[in-house]
């Protein structure tokens, strides 16, 4: 197992650690059939529309918290 510089990410902050790759064996780039995918493609559509119903919720009902409640409902 050969470690080059090519193999390796640059750190990236996950959190509070950093988080450092390695590919050791990366595939070529190549195009795939709609049928070798149709599940990535159906849950990433899925995703963007939960994201865009969320954004619409948040804009429609606005959220506001009573400070007094929610500070006798957290233990301390």
């Amino acid at each position: 197992m050969n470690v080059t510089t090519e193999s390796i990410s640059l750190p990236k902050l996950v959190g509070t650690k950093y988080q450092i790759t390695q590919v050791l064996n990366p595939l070529p780039e190549k195009s795939r059939a709609l049928e070798e995918c149709r599940g990535y493609v159906v849950a990433a559509y899925q995703e963007y529309l939960e994201k865009q119903w969320l954004e619409e919720l948040k804009k429609k009902y606005p959220v506001a918290v009573n400070k007094d409640v929610f500070e006798r409902l957290v233990k301390k």
